[in-house]
């Protein structure tokens, strides 16, 4: 079965080196269980084996990271050769990269939601339709 993804481009200036970095990138509009699994085992291995130990700053670009990295189905070259973002230096174009994700997949799930609101609206026509015709 085809994940479903959505596009769009980072036009981003470093905030550390000055680098202007644009690039398309396509996301998976939801993330699978395996990807959920496989997002927390690559967070746990960013941070190391004693993660309780890292800090709060660690365990956020973990999380960001590992979430970029299960989400990000296609991404410029300057992207793949960063190897997923881990050997940048700005924290501005992950932050950015994470913000654009996110609002994506969450826009895809209020999507969803909306149409069920109006499934069940239209089911309860149907119920109060038939229960006035029975009258």
């Amino acid at each position: 079965m085809a994940q479903p993804t959505f596009s769009f481009v980072l036009d981003i200036i470093g905030d550390n080196t000055g680098e202007k970095l644009v690039g398309n990138f396509d996301a998976k509009l939801r993330l699978s269980h395996r990807d959920q699994l496989n997002k927390d085992q690559l967070r746990r291995q960013i941070v190391g084996d004693k993660p309780d130990q890292a800090t709060k700053d660690s365990m956020m670009r973990a999380e960001i990271l590992s979430h970029l990295s299960l989400s990000l189905v296609d991404s410029p070259k300057w992207w793949k050769e960063s190897s997923g973002g881990l050997d940048l230096y700005d924290d501005n174009v992950i932050f950015d990269l994470y913000d654009l994700v996110v609002k994506g997949q969450s826009k895809a799930i209020e999507e969803v939601i909306k149409k069920g609101e109006e499934a069940k609206a239209d089911l309860k026509k149907v119920v109060t339709k038939k229960a006035a015709d029975k009258e």
